[in-house]
């Protein structure tokens, strides 16, 4: 049987998940974090945490929706950090900070050479993104003692980034983002989530098969493919061309 993994976003910018072009890629943050066991063939799904509805509520738009369903992805591939990075598929996919806001979210940012750790400067997880023209270079040989010292939580998410060391990759997804669509319409729908962070697979298969037939009916309504844009497009004004600030990407607690 398929399995399905569900977590709470409490972040949706545009970076975790990556939905631009052909395919939706999931290169940091929850399930990666958490390194979920997901395989080819499972489904990763996104939905909105009360805190990013909040935040979305305040700003006064959609607020009939309590939280909603962000996207729905279908693993197709799964590519360490530094296989995605090299792969051409995904070049359009890397950070590129004097674009459009869509390059300036690329999530396919880290890669190893000659043993170490390399990033592209500036993206989400970067502590010090305003340094985008500089290397920064990160030792195999250091990573336990820096991770088990993180003390910035940026920090630490790169470090999580690095240590998750996964791409999911999906040809398959939905994503919908600021489109809103209601995700507790059905109470049935709320258990299938984890109560806190981290990713929850074993369900009520009554409850699930709801979920799965709903999923059907938004493929025929929607199609595959990108609906809608980041949630954080509305929240923090960033999805423009002349944008320059770029916000934390995803809850880093553990």
């Amino acid at each position: 049987m398929k399995k399905y993994y569900f977590y709470r976003m409490t972040y949706d910018t545009g970076f975790a998940p990556n939905a631009f072009g052909k395919y939706l890629t999931l290169a940091a943050c929850t399930p990666n974090h958490a390194r979920s066991n997901v395989n080819i063939g499972g489904y990763i799904i996104g939905v909105e945490a009360v805190d990013l509805a909040n935040k979305r509520k305040q700003i006064r738009y959609k607020t009939d929706i309590e939280q909603s369903l962000i996207y729905v992805a279908k693993i197709s591939e799964i590519l360490t950090l530094n296989e995605y990075f090299n792969d051409n598929r995904f070049t359009y996919k890397k950070i590129f900070h004097n674009k459009s806001w869509k390059e300036k979210f690329g999530d396919n940012v880290y890669f190893k050479e000659n043993g170490m750790w390399k990033w592209l400067r500036g993206h989400q997880h970067d502590w010090e993104r305003n340094k985008q023209e500089e290397s920064q270079f990160f030792h195999i040989e250091e990573f336990k003692k820096v991770y088990e010292n993180r003390g910035n939580n940026n920090y630490g998410a790169l470090i999580q980034d690095i240590k998750g060391n996964r791409v999911f990759v999906s040809d398959e997804f939905m994503y919908f983002g600021d489109v809103c669509l209601p995700y507790l319409q059905k109470k049935e729908f709320i258990n299938l989530l984890p109560k806190g962070q981290g990713t929850k697979c074993n369900h009520n298969e009554n409850d699930l098969s709801k979920f799965i037939n709903y999923i059907e009916v938004l493929k025929k309504e929607y199609g595959y493919g990108k609906h809608g844009n980041p949630i954080n497009c509305r929240i923090d004004n960033d999805c423009t061309n002349n944008s320059s600030t770029i916000k934390k990407s995803c809850d880093t607690k553990k």
